[in-house]
């Protein structure tokens, strides 16, 4: 395998590990009825639509939510660096937790 090779596998597998981080976003932000575009946009609000999201949406709309536990999406985003985003989640679950 070349390096051209390499690198275009490498590049293949980080998208579709972004792409499995958005679709646990999603679920999470579905288990806790959020709209996902909305704490998305509290992390990057200067940020265009992402069209992953976008995508992700369309195709598991009709989808039964899968449970996602808080510990698990903080540590997927954390584990891709979207520190942004895992504030967010963070301070959703401690505004959640003081309303309980």
């Amino acid at each position: 395998m070349d390096n051209k090779s390499v690198e275009e596998l490498i590049i293949k597998k980080y998208q579709d590990g972004e792409k499995t981080m958005i679709r646990l976003f999603v679920e999470w932000c579905r288990n806790h009825q959020l709209d996902p575009h909305m704490v998305y946009h509290l992390a990057y609000p200067e940020q265009e639509k992402n069209s992953i999201l976008i995508e992700i949406l369309e195709e598991i709309d009709q989808q039964d939510p899968l449970k996602i536990p808080d510990h698990t999406l903080l540590e997927v985003l954390q584990y891709f660096g979207n520190d942004e985003l895992a504030f967010v989640v963070v301070d959703l679950i401690e505004k959640k937790s003081r309303r309980s």
